[in-house]
């Protein structure tokens, strides 16, 4: 998987969400979530951004904590809980970590 190893960045990272979409293998969402405490601020919205877009819910707390905008931080979870919220509600059960997603988002708010 040569686009892991680019010497830029932001296309392994892009490499990382799509391998994610592709094989739902978690190692993948997690170079993501280690790109949360990537020094370039750029690159940690860019990081948020294709986590909320992949939905990947064991990355709440990463991105509630990571050092940036809350808004962009926001905008992640909202799209984790669109992507999840559904299927709880048919379920009629929602799960502790939908509510902790939900508190984090109170505390952005």
């Amino acid at each position: 998987m040569p686009f892991l190893s680019h010497p830029q960045e932001r296309l392994q990272f892009a490499a990382a969400r799509a391998l994610y979409g592709i094989t739902r293998d978690s190692q993948f969402a997690e170079r993501l979530v280690a790109g949360l405490s990537h020094p370039d601020v750029n690159l940690r919205r860019t990081v948020l951004t294709d986590l909320g877009e992949i939905a990947y819910l064991p990355a709440v707390a990463a991105i509630a904590q990571c050092q940036t905008e809350s808004s962009f931080r926001l905008f992640a979870l909202k799209k984790i809980l669109d992507a999840h919220l559904p299927h709880a509600l048919f379920d009629l059960e929602l799960t502790e970590p939908l509510q902790q997603l939900m508190l984090y988002m109170d505390e952005l708010l």
